[in-house]
């Protein structure tokens, strides 16, 4: 009975695991960028690494098009991976910064 609680525990967790998407940092995936004025544009949008996220994002219109750089001052935020980021500035006691932040 013991040995058919750990296995029936055990495939309880393979299921869960198994329904989270996985994206792949460097992979381009489909999202969008919100200018200043509001305006979404929709494009695709680099899987950067936890640090990265919220320090700047890449954006493309096409996916084989162009891509361009944005830092957190210069947008409102963006959409990747089913996660919004938002611009936002703060102040600590040494410094002042904009970064992207999770919404």
């Amino acid at each position: 009975m013991k040995y058919l609680l750990l296995f029936v525990a055990f495939m309880a967790t393979g299921i869960v695991q198994a329904q989270e998407p996985t994206y792949r940092i460097g992979k381009y995936y489909e999202g969008y960028i919100l200018e200043k004025d509001g305006e979404k544009v929709r494009g695709y949008i680099q899987y950067l690494s936890e640090s990265q996220r919220y320090e700047k994002v890449l954006f493309k219109t096409e996916k084989n098009g162009k891509k361009s750089k944005y830092k957190p001052k210069d947008i409102y935020g963006y959409k990747v991976a089913d996660t919004e980021y938002r611009s936002c500035q703060f102040k600590t006691v040494l410094f002042k910064d904009t970064k992207f932040l999770i919404v």
